[in-house]
């Protein structure tokens, strides 16, 4: 037990025998340790982000003289990490650094040796052998040098070592504990890794970290231990290297066409990152592979990857999409000219060429990027290419299988970006006859040629929704990485036809074609069985919300006629719609991205009205997205726009709602003194009357009888027939049989 801990407990047996009595602790001392375990803790983070400094690796050197026991191990423990990551020459440094600690004439034998064979650059030979394996024996080592001997074991199976080493590093991890097992683990990690063992490095380093994570002798809360810093740091640097093994053993088992195809699905459809995406897709295509598998542009990735660009070309040509892109642009360039900067540091320092390798790595590859990303167009220009990338892309003998998702996707870009309604009718009537004629695209042999796992992985739901054990039912979400066209998914075409179908329906309702408008959206039921079921259980669905709307909308969607009246402007009106069309859709996340283009002013300037729809809108999307205190907070902020609007009856009932549904005492006395404020302002409304109703369930519920049955009754006066009129006779009903018991 080293110094520091012996009167640390001291100092604490002291206090329990003389309460208030207080021993004074040597300050100097302390600060000096903790100094220096911050130094070994900056040294480890140092390796996995590559700022190391020769000068913090000599302080090293020096801390491995201590007299503290645990200070000296870890430190040691640091350099040899440091070696071993940076040097040329890892083995001959490991041999120095257990010189250095261990007055043994062995460990001063191989240092010799091993300069020896470096200087004259030969093999080793029968007696070098004999001489390095006896550093394989446990038995040569104390408890305190365990870690030292898994790094010896780690850097010897790089010479001619390997089944030795292997074999006395089995032995180490069946009979090592705690902090020193972990560190076995790491190294053997290490091990596999230099071997080409993916898998099993990744297997060790994940160990490794659960280790640490459930190892209440590791993993402190309390400061007692002050070399917590170092262990979370070396945590640190093990899960960096997990994850490199992990990408190492992804690209051996997937393929790199698989993990590009990944990469920039996931930055295109989860991340919103166009300009990313744009640059892994041309990336993939500029790939000469890794051996393993075809040239990705020649496979199924690749195929996928020309059309996937062109949507990021339609993004692009967003006002957001652009600004953002811009943004990264910007970000690229400073992280160069951080890398940069760091470079010319770091050589001046004179850190090992193995760090100055490093980033000179990063540079050339971000370098690369950007040079590419200054070529990538935006805005106007932008939308000409994919326009003209796309005729390219079907006019090819054999065509695309995402030929008529991408005719969809342009009428999409037309209808939303420059409002022309009667040119994305065009396109999307030429999507519909795409699909409707159900091309059986014949691949050529490459493009399914991938690795099995690669194949699996990419391989979409069997199904578009399932319905789980409650009856609910639920959309199939396509993963990034995984390959979605006619060739690969069974639902594929039907999917589409409904998307076709759906703006169809649209155009022709916008129009005032209404006959029309009703037998597209009355196909999503026959394209989508599971429609039919959620009408059957009561739950409504798309097609039963838009058709109501021709019904008994007036012509509107989610809005209200009194709320669109304020849209003068037949384009502003366009837009409104293709927003609300995405609400009644399900699609909220789309409807609030629609809202806040109305609300970002490129549009055109809103009246109170206008700006009244769109905030209280965007406020019940915001609902369904991030729940009822999102929503909530956005309408309460905003009220002071909405208020003398259209909008305020709904928003009203809106923000007592999602005041009721937060469930505190406080939210239910607000959402009442919102139901309170509706049916006083406006009593013969919709939203006035169906307040009563609303405060009548909150006070049955709270057990306020007289209340709730007041209510009740007043609201079946007023409403006389329809809306919830039904259930406020049962519940009035059951309230009077109550009332009846008691007497």
């Amino acid at each position: 037990m080293n110094f520091f801990k012996l009167f640390y407990l001291l100092s604490i047996f002291a206090s329990a025998l003389c309460a208030g009595f207080h021993i004074p602790c040597f300050a100097g001392e302390s600060e000096a340790i903790s100094k220096n375990d911050r130094l070994i803790a900056s040294t480890i983070d140092g390796i996995c982000n590559g700022k190391l400094d020769r000068k913090d690796i000599q302080k090293l050197k020096e801390i491995t003289h201590s007299k503290d026991k645990e200070l000296k191990a870890n430190a040691t423990l640091a350099e040899c990490l440091c070696f071993l990551e940076f040097s040329e020459e890892p083995s001959l440094a490991i041999a120095s650094a257990i010189a250095g600690v261990l007055d043994d004439g062995d460990c001063k034998r191989i240092q010799e040796y091993l300069k020896q064979a470096k200087e004259k650059k030969t093999p080793l030979d029968g007696k070098g052998k004999e001489i390095l394996s006896q550093i394989c024996k446990p038995g040569k080592w104390g408890k305190d040098n365990i870690p030292l001997f898994a790094a010896s074991l780690f850097a010897l199976s790089q010479l001619s070592l390997q089944v030795e080493a292997a074999r006395a590093m089995d032995d180490l991890l069946r009979n090592s504990m705690g902090f020193d097992n972990i560190v076995s683990l790491y190294f053997a990690g290490d091990m596999k890794m230099f071997s080409s063992d993916y898998e099993s490095a990744f297997s060790f380093y994940d160990l490794a970290l659960r280790r640490i994570k459930y190892n209440p002798s590791i993993h402190k809360d309390t400061q007692a231990d002050l070399r917590d810093g170092f262990k979370e740091a070396f945590a640190r640097l093990i899960e960096h290297k997990r994850d490199e093994a992990k990408n190492l053993f992804d690209t051996q088992k997937l393929g790199f066409g698989y993990l590009l195809f990944k990469e920039a699905e996931t930055a295109r459809r989860v991340k919103s990152d166009f300009l990313t995406a744009f640059l892994v897709y041309d990336e993939l295509l500029a790939s000469p592979g890794n051996g393993l598998e075809p040239r990705p542009a020649k496979t199924a990735f690749g195929e996928a990857a020309k059309a996937y660009k062109i949507k990021c070309f339609l993004s692009l040509s967003r006002d957001n999409a652009a600004k953002d892109a811009r943004t990264s642009l910007a970000n690229l360039e400073n992280n160069l000219e951080t890398l940069k900067l760091l470079l010319k540091t770091t050589k001046k320092s004179g850190a090992g060429k193995g760090i100055q390798e490093k980033i000179e790595s990063e540079i050339e590859k971000i370098s690369a990027r950007l040079m590419e990303a200054k070529k990538v167009p935006f805005g106007d220009e932008a939308a000409k290419q994919a326009i003209a990338e796309l005729n390219q892309l079907i006019s090819n003998q054999r065509p695309s299988p995402y030929k008529g998702e991408l005719l969809l996707d342009l009428g999409d870009h037309l209808l939303e970006r420059d409002l022309n309604i009667e040119e994305a009718a065009q396109r999307f009537q030429e999507s519909s006859s795409f699909f409707d004629d159900a091309i059986s695209w014949e691949a050529a042999s490459d493009l399914l040629k991938m690795l099995p796992d690669a194949l699996m992985e990419s391989t979409p739901p069997i199904t578009e929704r399932q319905q789980d054990m409650w009856g609910n039912i639920l959309s199939n979400e396509i993963s990034p990485g995984q390959l979605f066209n006619q060739r690969t998914c069974s639902w594929y075409l039907s999917h589409f036809k409904k998307e076709v179908s759906l703006r169809m329906g649209f155009v022709s309702f916008f129009k005032g074609d209404f006959p029309a408008a009703r037998n597209a959206w009355n196909e999503l039921a026959k394209l989508d069985p599971f429609l039919n079921e959620t009408e059957k259980m009561g739950f409504g669905s798309v097609r039963e919300r838009l058709i109501w709307n021709i019904d008994h909308n007036n012509g509107c969607l989610y809005a209200t006629p009194a709320e669109m009246k304020a849209f003068k402007d037949p384009k502003i009106r366009l837009a409104v719609m293709l927003a609300d069309l995405a609400f009644e859709n399900e699609d909220r996340k789309t409807a609030v991205k629609r809202y806040d283009e109305l609300l970002s002013g490129n549009f055109c300037k809103l009246s109170k009205d206008e700006l009244a729809y769109i905030l209280f809108a965007k406020g019940v999307s915001l609902a369904w997205i991030k729940g009822s205190d999102a929503a909530l907070k956005h309408l309460e902020e905003n009220y002071v726009f909405i208020k003398g609007s259209p909008s305020e009856p709904r928003a009203l009932l809106a923000m007592a709602g999602r005041s009721k549904a937060l469930g505190t005492a406080d939210a239910i006395a607000k959402s009442l003194q919102y139901c309170e404020t509706l049916s006083r302002k406006f009593p013969s409304t919709e939203e006035g009357l169906d307040a009563l109703f609303f405060a009548a369930t909150t006070y049955r519920k709270l057990g306020q009888l007289y209340r709730s049955r007041k209510l009740f009754t007043e609201y079946i006066s007023k409403k006389k027939n329809g809306g919830y009129v039904d259930f406020a006779k049962k519940y009035l009903s059951e309230l009077e049989s109550k009332d009846k018991d008691k007497s």
